[in-house]
């Protein structure tokens, strides 16, 4: 298994708190589809990461802005500015 760089590692992780931590709220406030389409979009998040492979961290940041773009209007968060290289808070 080759494992993603650390700073990508930690900031995929981030995503995953943040998304996860969302879809709560998104959830609570009965938007049951955009619900289901954020946990879609989050799903196979740990499975690139246990494969890691070039091109995952497009793959993750591409399907992160296609969520964020339907839901720019009723949602803040930009998921994808975290995957930067120093994008994540250090701590979370």
């Amino acid at each position: 298994m080759k494992a993603p760089p650390d700073h990508v590692l930690h900031n995929v992780l981030f995503v995953l708190h943040l998304g996860l931590s969302d879809l709560r709220y998104v959830a609570k406030a009965g938007r049951t589809e955009q619900a289901f389409e954020l946990a879609d979009t989050l799903e196979n998040i740990p499975g690139l990461l246990d494969e890691w492979a070039e091109g995952h961290l497009d793959l993750i940041k591409k399907q992160l802005e296609l969520y964020q773009a339907k839901y720019s209007s009723i949602s803040s968060s930009d998921y994808a500015k975290y995957l930067r290289e120093n994008g994540a808070p250090d701590r979370f």
